[in-house]
């Protein structure tokens, strides 16, 4: 379970919080300015100024003026709230715009309609690097709508991250329907690289496993893990070996935007999470300044990472460029939206451990391949291990292949967890130990600043859950932790998950129930969208496991 770098509210915190109290501050000496009296008499709340002694009141709004040409306080000056004084911070708040959502009120880049648009539809070469090799616009030019097709090539690396994406072709027409069913009608031909034409899932898998037993780069080495495997006896090493497959975010509103371009300005209607990357495009692609390229950004129906990782925008800027003075509304296929993506890396990992009479870890050694740049910089084996074990060595083995790979609800560490965890069940079944206990154990015994809201949030899952009382036939317990940061000493975050399952006679596998406990930290500024949050892991990971994504 996992979303990583969804850091907004964690990184701007305090600025805002510094720019609201600044705020404060200079509303509050406007209206001791005007009274004639220190501002040291006044409170501020609700929007309402009260000087204490004469009880006399003004509102933020009648000051705003003179609060404007107030002079900015010294920022050194300006004491934020404690939490123990917070208001609405640390209290459930209702987004603002739920009831335009669930009304279909909201407008999304899909959405958006401008005098004199076409549509575009697009089909790219669904081998990664392939192009088109022909297409015969002639077969489809007296269609009904048809306004012509184009070409557009590979999109330049140095615009797309790096990343390796598709050239092909777009019909234009007057509505979508009408350019869609042209191009399926239209005859076109792919020109792929040999050395990618022969990739698929079993022979990735092989280089996966190969990468594994070749030297990688080591991360961490602690103790002396060879020597205790020497000694260990042979039904006392544990071994296993685990796979995660390409996953894609199959997001609710397929890839989409709306170009304008003229002779000295450039229109986006997107929902883009990178829009500077956008506007850099748009200019690279059109000659035209990036000052004179604007962004008119749309609700997004779904991104987790995926909107700034794909060349919808780059495809619609090179039609529109094609086209100016028209409106471009390119819209991709189901299809075509699995294609542009990028997806999280398919990985592998072989863990080792030896364990002594008792069941307990000597020694832990962890190799994980993964495609290149599919690794998260917070990997869950490095730095220390999250559980204790005196010989431990973890290295990474790096692939090469030409798919290319980006975040979905965070990078590497969520299949990196999903192995530790696995084995770590493993490990205690191997010891004939519960789970939970075998956990709580091996993290007390560690080092790490966090293992008390470690074995805190581990405590609280497995009492939610009912943990060791008995359960019905067909019903099962499994208990996981995951966590950010908890080797370090700067600050974690921590999550226990029980998960209640059922199996019937006939293998349908339920999800009875999940209880969690998540360690909120400091300054947690809306619980709701935590537990949004945590929601929406359970559900995507759980379809993960079930293949369902």
């Amino acid at each position: 379970m996992r979303t990583n770098a969804a850091s907004s509210v964690k990184d701007g915190r305090y600025y805002l919080q510094l720019a609201g109290a600044e705020a404060r501050e200079r509303l509050m000496l406007a209206a001791a300015n005007f009274w004639g009296v220190s501002a040291h008499e006044l409170t501020a709340k609700n929007s309402v100024i009260t000087h204490v002694p004469s009880g006399r009141t003004t509102t933020y709004g009648k000051v705003a003026a003179l609060a404007a040409r107030t002079p900015h306080p010294d920022p050194e000056s300006i004491a934020l709230k404690p939490p123990e004084q917070w208001t609405l911070m640390g209290t459930e708040q209702k987004n603002l715009d739920i009831p335009m959502k669930v009304t279909g009120e909201t407008k999304y880049a899909i959405d958006v309609r401008l005098p004199g648009m076409k549509w575009a539809a697009v089909k790219t070469c669904p081998v990664y690097g392939g192009d088109v090799k022909s297409y015969d616009f002639a077969a489809i030019r007296g269609r009904p709508g048809v306004r012509g097709a184009h070409r557009f090539p590979i999109p330049d690396p140095q615009l797309t991250r790096g990343r390796v994406f598709s050239g092909g072709v777009a019909v234009i027409a007057d509505s979508w329907h009408q350019a869609k069913t042209a191009l399926d009608a239209m005859p076109l031909e792919w020109t792929v690289p040999p050395e990618r034409a022969a990739f698929n899932t079993a022979n990735m898998r092989a280089a996966l496993r190969k990468a594994l037993d070749e030297p990688g780069r080591v991360r961490v080495n602690v103790g002396d893990v060879d020597a205790a495997f020497a000694g260990a006896e042979p039904l006392r090493v544990v071994e296993a070996t685990y796979f995660t497959p390409y996953l894609p975010r199959a997001r609710m509103e397929p890839g989409n935007a709306t170009v304008l371009v003229t002779d000295d300005r450039v229109d986006i209607w997107i929902g883009d999470q990178s829009p500077q990357e956008t506007r850099f495009s748009a200019a690279q692609i059109t000659g035209i300044p990036e000052e004179n390229v604007y962004l008119h950004m749309c609700h997004l129906g779904g991104g987790f990472g995926r909107n700034g990782n794909g060349p919808q925008a780059e495809q619609a800027i090179m039609i529109a460029n094609a086209n100016r003075g028209m409106p471009i509304h390119l819209l991709w296929t189901r299809e075509e939206d699995f294609i542009g993506t990028t997806y999280r890396a398919m990985g592998m990992a072989r863990l080792k451990a030896a364990l002594d009479a008792d069941g307990w870890p000597l020694a832990l050694e962890v190799r994980t391949s993964m495609q290149q740049d599919g690794f998260g910089p917070d990997a869950s084996f490095d730095v220390a291990s999250r559980y204790y074990v005196p010989s431990y060595r973890f290295s990474n083995h790096t692939t090469n292949f030409h798919v290319p790979v980006g975040t979905r609800r965070g990078v590497g560490q969520a299949a990196h967890e999903f192995y530790r965890e696995s084995f770590i069940d493993e490990l205690a079944r191997a010891a004939g130990k519960d789970p939970y206990l075998y956990r709580r154990e091996l993290i007390a015994r560690t080092e790490l600043p966090f293992k008390a809201d470690m074995l805190k949030a581990l405590d609280m899952a497995a009492e939610m859950s009912g943990w060791g009382t008995p359960l019905p036939r067909g019903v099962a317990r499994a208990i996981a932790l995951e966590e950010r940061g908890a080797e370090t000493g700067n600050s974690a975050t921590i999550s226990a998950m029980v998960h209640t399952v059922s199996v019937s006679r006939d293998g349908r596998v339920k999800l009875e129930r999940v209880d969690v406990a998540h360690e909120s930290g400091f300054g947690l500024v809306n619980p709701l969208s935590v537990k949004k949050q945590i929601e929406g892991q359970i559900t995507w990971f759980y379809n993960d496991a079930m293949h369902q994504a």
